[in-house]
């Protein structure tokens, strides 16, 4: 078989590779559930599952970033809710005036805010007054499934408009200027759609920042929500890069200036919100999101005009290819350099890999770039030399990997655009330590019980023990019993130490699971007395999943 007929069937697998692994993708994206963003919540007052004596003047939020409030309410033991609208927002602090409310029992305050990276996110703190009463299970604002799902659209959209569109542009104006044509229907198909999305993408960010449908899309209130986010800022920068781009390509009036002011806004778009730029030193942070977001456009919006040129035939085909090749890789060097830094960052360690959904993405984005590297490696290595020597079977395989890489990039910008629903583990890992925190009451006696951190591994139990009406119990001995049923794990039985007056502890207490544990005091009031309580608690892996 001669070099040439291997040379094509080679081509031929590598694009049939990448539609292989197009498909595989479209597969996984639509296996993937509801992932959630992105601040948290790092302590509240008063605090969940809290009892209190007397009725709070304020409530406050402390977070693990910087927050915007949006929407706060509570929810009295009958039912009744009240949207609170005296909040200040101060850096992390969020710090709310308290209603006149004079019902005693079990209260929830559910919140909803917007994190610095100008992503939403929600809870409910349930706490009660003099004593629980019936549950209270609130439902917390929650992004609907179709502007969730619209949201990632628009993503891929303005993504592909930005690196293709833009990018082929910008190549065409600086690489290659004799063939470029007033109105190409592939850059055009990628710009126009990408210029409409990042326009219907601001009213879809304040339909999630308010937690509205997707009915609610044209009133004003989420428009005016999604400016008021940083993405707002990115979505105008992306437009604004389209709109350069496609006035360059239309008009041809200082073709090289716009295309490159329009290059650079695209990174400005990046930089300007998202997980990576919140992350500390900043300055680092969002120099890297530039570089990595502005080489990458460069790198992909090459691929189309390499291909175009070669599929016409055009004489200066295999002298655009020669720069391109002497250039290229000034642009992949910073963008894998600037990506291992923002990974590096952003994961904290490294079984946030395969332990958290932002990790998964990330490993998914990574084997992608790997297989576009095989892509371009084999290009250059095998195709460029003759391609540059004017020999047309290896223009036409370069053609075809060339194909190749711009599906699997597309691909790639499809796994990016889950980034928006994943909170980075950083975000996840530096909160302070957190307890798990029960309340068990009864006529006779009542509990306080803490578990930290609430996680497995060995951790400290800590109970608060009190007559019914919060009198001083005086009892002789507490023990602790952790079982898990669902495992077949009987009991891990430990006997508390007094460590103050109605106060106990259990160091080092091992729980090796996570899940549901069924957990019961036995507290010895007298020799002839034993109280048995029970409750239920929630103890999480290693690193919280996103």
């Amino acid at each position: 078989m001669s070099l040439g007929k291997c040379n094509v069937r080679l081509a031929t697998l590598v694009e049939r590779l990448a539609a292989t692994l197009w498909i595989a993708l479209i597969l996984a994206l639509a296996s993937i559930g509801v992932c959630h963003a992105h601040a948290t919540l790092v302590m509240s007052n008063p605090s969940a599952n809290s009892i209190l004596d007397d009725y709070p003047q304020q409530f406050s939020l402390e977070f693990s970033e910087p927050v915007s409030s949006i929407f706060f309410s509570l929810v009295e033991p009958d039912g009744t809710i009240q949207n609170l609208e005296s909040i200040e927002a101060a850096g992390n602090m969020v710090t709310l005036h308290a209603p006149d409310i004079r019902q005693r029992g079990t209260h929830a305050l559910n919140w909803r805010v917007v994190s610095a990276d100008g992503h939403p996110i929600g809870g409910s703190i349930v706490y009660s007054i003099g004593a629980p009463t019936a549950a209270i299970h609130p439902e917390g604002p929650k992004t609907d499934s179709e502007v969730r799902d619209l949201i990632w659209l628009a993503r891929l959209l303005i993504y592909a408009g930005c690196f293709f569109g833009v990018g082929g542009i910008f190549f065409f104006n600086w690489m290659e200027t004799d063939h470029h044509d007033k109105r190409d229907p592939v850059l055009l198909a990628v710009l126009l759609p990408g210029l409409a999305a990042a326009a219907f993408s601001i009213p879809l960010q304040g339909l999630d920042v308010l937690s509205l449908p997707i009915g609610t899309f044209s009133k004003n209130s989420a428009w005016n929500a999604g400016f008021a986010t940083t993405y707002g800022t990115s979505a105008l920068f992306a437009g604004s890069a389209i709109c350069l781009a496609l006035f360059a390509h239309l008009f041809k009036i200082r073709v090289r200036l716009l295309s490159a002011i329009a290059l650079i806004a695209v990174g400005l778009a990046f930089g300007s919100s998202g997980h990576a730029v919140t992350a500390a030193p900043q300055w680092l942070m969002r120099s890297a999101v530039i570089i990595h977001v502005m080489s990458a456009a460069f790198w992909a919006g090459s691929l189309y005009p390499l291909a175009k040129l070669f599929a016409t035939g055009c004489a200066s085909a295999p002298s655009v290819l020669r720069r391109f090749s002497r250039t290229v890789l000034f642009a992949v060097i910073p963008m894998l350099v600037a990506g291992v830094v923002l990974a590096f960052v952003q994961l904290g360690r490294v079984d946030a890999l395969w332990l958290t959904d932002y990790g998964r993405v990330l490993v998914g984005k990574s084997l992608l770039v790997g297989v576009v590297l095989i892509c371009a490696a084999v290009n250059r290595v095998i195709f460029t030399s003759p391609a540059v020597r004017g020999d047309l079977v290896a223009g036409r395989n370069l053609r075809t990997t060339t194909h190749a890489e711009i599906l699997l990039i597309l691909g790639i910008l499809a796994v990016v655009g889950l980034w928006r629903f994943t909170p980075p583990p950083r975000t996840v890992m530096a909160e302070p330590v957190a307890a798990a925190e029960v309340h068990i009451h009864t006529e006779k006696v009542m509990v306080d019980l803490s578990l930290t951190p609430k996680r497995i591994g060995a951790m400290t139990a800590q109970m608060s023990v009190t007559t019914g009406d919060f009198a001083a119990l005086h009892e002789k001995e507490v023990t602790l019993v952790m079982s898990h049923p669902t495992l077949g794990i009987a009991s891990l039985k430990r006997r508390a130490v007094k460590i103050g007056e109605g106060l106990w502890r259990v160091e080092n207490l091992n729980v090796p699971f996570p899940g549901d544990w069924l957990i019961r005091l036995d507290v010895l009031v007298s020799d002839f007395d034993l109280v048995k309580l029970q409750a239920t608690v929630h103890i999480g892996s290693k690193v919280a999943p996103s």
